[in-house]
């Protein structure tokens, strides 16, 4: 299998800050979500365990709501002590995604 080019986008990403629920079966972990696009998202991982074609499902926070957005999706590159890029397959709420997307939380300052 070709290595996939994690700078070829479909969509320009934004960086952002936020922490989402991984689930992993009966398993949760946090994870820090460091970029996000209408087609994906990028998180922080230094250890990956995962390779690309795994399903990962995560929970998003949703800002000035109680509620989460399940994604799910497949990852497309892994980035050894950096972290995992991810393409959107399923996501329960598209227009919550949407305005997500167009309003995330900003990013930590350097």
């Amino acid at each position: 299998m070709a290595e996939l080019d994690p700078e070829r986008r479909h969509a320009p990403r934004t960086s952002t800050y936020f922490l989402a629920v991984e689930i992993q079966g009966e398993d949760v972990y946090y994870r820090v979500v460091t970029n996000l696009s209408p087609g994906g998202f990028f998180y922080e991982e230094p250890v990956p365990t995962e390779k690309p074609g795994d399903e990962v499902v995560m929970d998003f926070p949703l800002p000035g709501r109680r509620d989460q957005l399940r994604i799910r999706g497949e990852v497309r590159f892994v980035q050894p002590r950096r972290g995992i890029g991810v393409r959107f397959t399923d996501v329960a709420a598209p227009e919550q995604l949407e305005r997500l997307v167009a309003c995330p939380p900003p990013p930590l300052e350097d």
